[in-house]
């Protein structure tokens, strides 16, 4: 590619020698100093050594590219300091560059190292973080590199170095900034030499970037961070809304939607976490959002919604539930299928049973186990995901839970045999339904036991009857149940052992 000279660039080749200055002048000249290029205006190079009176040619290729090209330009090597003038070279472009000292008889060539520039993006993420990027820096491995990129205010002011680990690094994010300032930023490449003794220094520096967090006017949303709500203390009346975010996020605000309406704004807090009191979970389906406010007063974008299990039940036994819901970004966590679980809870509000593990949001359950000593029982719903968290390129895997409404079924007037079968007694117990006496029929329908004291024993205020059936034979029976005014009740089978 043949570039076209037209645009101004400013080459200042300089004496550079070592810190000691104990080391003779090699005929080879050195580059031992590149600085911008990549979006600048100018590209400034530092040379040391070579032969006074000489004139050098320099030479350049674009950075992925092969052949060298003479320049228009030739810098003479005189006394400390050497000026001369570059144009046309593209700022948008990195650009690798050398010198070199043609022999006019001999054709040979003295030829000095190369060095190439680096270019340097900004986004800014918020009014305090900045995520730097570059290509792939590509350096002799025999040499001992440092990269590091540097970064202060606007005035110089707050000088910070934060170093690279790994020549594969091609992004970095820098936190913390002030975000009322304007900031500084430029790569810095030190390449030591182990040819010789002393090591020769080659400094390549990126053009700076200015970036101006005070442009952000809505911040955008963290990715690495996501709500989760849950039932609180107070049982129906309280919601839990918990934010997790792998940062610290100064301010939250916090929004809530009761059956799929509007996000409304519920409350403000420094804290992560917020109790919204006075709800009705019984009958209302509930979803949270959030945003953050930055020290410099900026509101981010709101947050990807979480929202409760709303239970309900339709007919005794069959449950049906709203799907546990947490948006969060994808290339932060991962979320497996939620599981979900029956709690079982009695008036003191313990779990009596943990029944059942589903997918789905719809189960029947076989409940009537649990009407023995109860006419109502309550029930909620627990729902679980396995979840993949990846932070600073290390995964962990953890558990989100979080608990439904609670649901009291009451069962209606039905009558209970148990043991069932059994060899001695059997017990006929109602929740609520009244009953006086009862009658046993065979299987031919003679009626072997009608309200006969002597084998009933009748306790009216828990409705709990005790019959003896040790003097019958075995077999199957027909059991009616009547209450005082004659009414039949309900008819059981059982089995005599």
């Amino acid at each position: 590619m043949r570039l076209h000279f037209t645009l101004k660039t400013a080459v200042i080749i300089g004496l550079f020698l070592s810190l000691t200055n104990t080391y003779a002048q090699s005929t080879a000249p050195f580059i031992s100093q590149l600085e911008g290029m990549n979006g600048g205006k100018e590209a400034r190079l530092t040379i040391t050594d070579g032969i006074l009176n000489t004139d050098y040619v320099v030479q350049y290729r674009l950075k992925n590219a092969t052949d060298w090209i003479d320049s228009p330009f030739k810098i003479r090597k005189n006394a400390d300091v050497i000026e001369d003038t570059l144009t046309g070279l593209e700022s948008d472009k990195n650009y690798c560059f050398r010198v070199l000292q043609k022999d006019s008889i001999t054709k040979d060539e003295t030829v000095s190292n190369e060095v190439c520039s680096v270019s340097l993006k900004s986004t800014l993420i918020s009014d305090t973080e900045v995520r730097l990027e570059w290509d792939k820096i590509e350096l002799d491995m025999n040499k001992d590199n440092l990269i590091s990129i540097v970064y202060m205010e606007e005035d110089g002011a707050n000088k910070n170095w934060a170093w690279l680990s790994s020549l594969s690094d091609t992004i970095l994010n820098i936190e913390g900034l002030n975000c009322s300032k304007k900031h500084r930023f430029y790569m810095l490449i030190s390449t030591y030499s182990t040819e010789t003794e002393p090591r020769r220094l080659t400094e390549i520096k990126s053009q700076e970037i200015l970036v101006d967090p005070t442009v952000i006017q809505i911040l955008p949303v963290v990715k690495e961070s996501f709500g989760i709500v849950s039932i609180g203390s107070n049982g129906k009346n309280e919601i839990r809304y918990n934010v997790f975010s792998a940062f610290n996020l100064p301010k939250y605000e916090y929004y809530r939607s009761i059956n799929g309406g509007e996000m409304i704004k519920i409350g403000e807090s420094r804290l992560n976490q917020f109790d919204d009191r006075g709800v009705d979970t019984e009958k209302n389906h509930y979803c949270y959002t959030y945003r953050y406010i930055s020290e410099c007063g900026k509101k981010s974008e709101l947050s990807g919604k979480s929202c409760t299990i709303k239970l309900f039940s339709e007919t005794t036994g069959k449950f049906q539930w709203s799907p546990f819901i947490i948006e969060a970004d994808s290339s932060f966590i991962k979320k497996e299928k939620t599981e979900y679980t029956i709690n079982v809870i009695d008036k003191k509000g313990d779990i009596i049973k943990a029944w059942y593990s589903t997918t789905d949001t719809t189960l029947q359950l076989p409940i009537d186990e649990y009407y023995r000593y109860d006419s109502t029982h309550t029930f909620r719903v627990l729902s679980t995901i396995m979840a993949n968290m990846s932070l600073n390129d290390q995964v962990f895997l953890f558990h989100l839970y979080a608990y439904s409404n609670t649901i009291s079924i009451k069962r209606p007037n039905e009558v209970f045999l148990y043991p069932n079968p059994s060899d001695k007694e059997l017990k006929i117990y109602s929740p609520q339904a009244s009953f006086s006496y009862i009658e046993i029929i065979d299987m031919s329908g003679k009626k072997i036991l009608y309200d006969d004291v002597r084998f009933i024993e009748f306790f009216p205020v828990t409705n709990l009857m005790t019959i003896n059936i040790s003097d019958l034979m075995k077999g199957k029976y027909i059991v009616r149940i009547y209450d005082n005014k004659k009414n039949l009740v309900d008819t059981k089978t059982f089995m005599k052992w």
